[in-house]
C-alpha cells in the first residue's frame, strides 16, 4: 500500500488529495491544480450575502470561515514542505 496518490491510492478520497498535493510540488502541474484563493474569496462574498439576507447566522459563517482558514493553511504548509524537498 503506497501514500504517494498516484498507485492504488488514487480513487480513495485521501489519493486524490494526496496527488494534488505531489501536483503543487510538481512545478509544471502547479497550473492544473486548483488554486485556493479564488475559492476563499466566493466563500467569504457567499458568507456575507448569507448573513446580509439572513440566510445563515454570524457564529455560523465565522465558524465557516475558520474551517476554510485552516484548511488553506494546511495545505499551503503542506506546499511549502514539498517545495522543500
Amino acid at each position: 500500500m503506497s501514500f504517494d496518490g498516484y498507485s492504488d491510492q488514487t480513487t480513495t478520497v485521501g489519493g486524490g488529495f494526496l496527488s494534488v498535493i505531489h501536483d503543487m510540488g510538481d512545478k509544471e502541474k502547479v497550473g492544473n491544480t486548483i488554486t485556493i484563493l479564488p475559492i476563499v474569496f466566493a466563500f467569504i462574498i457567499l458568507s456575507a450575502y448569507g448573513v446580509f439576507f439572513g440566510f445563515i447566522t454570524v457564529k455560523t459563517a465565522l465558524f465557516y470561515s475558520l474551517i476554510v482558514t485552516i484548511s488553506t493553511a494546511i495545505v499551503l504548509r503542506l506546499k511549502k514542505e514539498i517545495n522543500k524537498s
